[in-house]
């Protein structure tokens, strides 16, 4: 028995490279979860923020039908984020103030 509880240096070594193998593979994995993790995360709000940038341009864009329709023009400043609505009189575009009124609207 006493035979059985015997280990060599190789075999210690051996036994060493097996289990650093091993913890270092284990370690790897559970960095590689927590960083896919953070990746579907960060996808998913980056997919939210897609979808809020997509409502906003159709509601701006559906504005901007209506403002056309009512004879207007309607000029976009992106670096200011300003927004300007003029009358369309041949070239010349007048800056004024638009009201909508969705009641005045449905009784025309």
């Amino acid at each position: 028995m006493r035979r059985f509880f015997r280990f060599s240096i190789r075999d210690l070594l051996w036994l060493t490279l097996v289990v650093a193998v091993a913890l270092g593979w284990f370690v790897r994995e559970q960095q590689y979860q927590a960083l896919q993790a953070e990746a579907v995360k960060s996808q998913a709000k980056l997919d939210q923020a897609r979808s809020r940038a997509t409502k906003w341009r159709l509601a701006a864009g559906g504005l901007e039908h209506l403002v056309f329709c009512d004879g207007q023009t309607v000029k976009w400043d992106f670096s200011s984020s300003h927004v300007s609505i003029g009358a369309m009189r041949g070239s010349f575009v007048e800056p004024s103030v638009v009201v909508f009124d969705p009641i005045l609207r449905a009784e025309e």
